[in-house]
């Protein structure tokens, strides 16, 4: 499936985060181990507070959420908006709420099947084209050795199989903790935290100099893209990768050398997820790559 990326660069943009709507549950989608987290109607209030108790403190107190080591709460990125443009800055509103990965996955399901019906059906059901839609919050990295980019092949067992991608993952969070005090702090530093474990799961890399880019959204997720500016080679880099813990996530890398390396694999047919794409344009936009 083909999605143009939607960019959100942090040089040109302020960014806030409101309480937004929880997605509207669908039953019949769920699997039966999945449904005892909800044991609210389908009908039940999606606003912020009550989805926030209902669906993710109320199940999670009850050890509901927290299987196999994993965390089950996610940030619900319902919709954004633009509202005013101060000193050369847009500024730009995301709407966040309650979810839950296994709400993720039966959207990310539909999103390469069937998201026009799933379109249709919430602007007829809700009076919002968005109300089945669980994307959620992710964080993504762009590993930089001193000798180029690298950006890894999927493998055909996970999600956007055999697309190239950077390093990232679902940010794990409590989003009324998030919400709360000052939220683009708290946003920082749950997702910077998100992205150093995923780099140190999927890559073996264990350096913590992250520059933030943006935001990007790739449709399935809402990525918070960072950069990493290693000093290490490609080729130590590699030896990381072989110590990683999900290093079979991958079944392939491409080392692009520079900007015309960069601009020529973004114009070429390479499938590639929208989030790597998007992290791409950003740092070619304002970051600066040599030849």
């Amino acid at each position: 499936m083909h999605y143009q990326p939607i960019i959100f660069d942090r040089a040109e943009s302020e960014f806030h985060l409101q309480k937004g709507e929880a997605v509207a549950l669908q039953p019949e989608a769920l699997n039966p181990a999945s449904l005892q987290y909800h044991y609210v109607s389908p009908n039940r209030p999606r606003d912020f507070d009550t989805a926030l108790y209902e669906r993710v403190r109320r199940p999670f107190k009850e050890g509901l959420l927290t299987s196999n080591g994993f965390d089950d709460r996610k940030v619900r990125f319902d919709h954004w908006g633009y509202y005013r443009h101060t000193e050369g800055k847009h500024h730009i509103v995301f709407f966040i709420g309650p979810a839950i990965f296994q709400e993720f996955r039966v959207y990310e399901q539909q999103f390469f099947n069937c998201w026009n019906e799933l379109a249709k059906r919430g602007k007829e059901l809700h009076s919002d084209e968005r109300a089945f839609t669980c994307q959620v919050l992710a964080v993504d990295t762009l590993p930089i050795a001193k000798d180029g980019i690298m950006i890894f092949k999927r493998s055909p067992k996970i999600c956007w199989a055999d697309h190239y991608h950077s390093i990232g993952g679902l940010v794990d969070a409590d989003v009324g903790d998030l919400i709360d005090g000052n939220p683009m702090m708290n946003l920082d530093v749950i997702c910077r935290k998100q992205a150093r474990v995923e780099l140190e799961e999927e890559a073996g890399i264990t350096d913590t100099k992250l520059e933030f880019q943006g935001f990007v959204d790739g449709g399935t997720t809402l990525d918070a893209s960072y950069v990493l500016r290693s000093q290490k080679s490609v080729d130590q880099l590699l030896c990381d990768l072989t110590r990683a813990k999900d290093k079979d996530d991958h079944v392939g890398y491409k080392v692009l050398r520079g900007r015309h390396e960069t601009e020529a694999f973004l114009s070429s047919d390479i499938e590639r997820t929208p989030h790597l794409e998007g992290a791409l344009r950003l740092l070619l936009a304002h970051r600066g790559l040599s030849d």
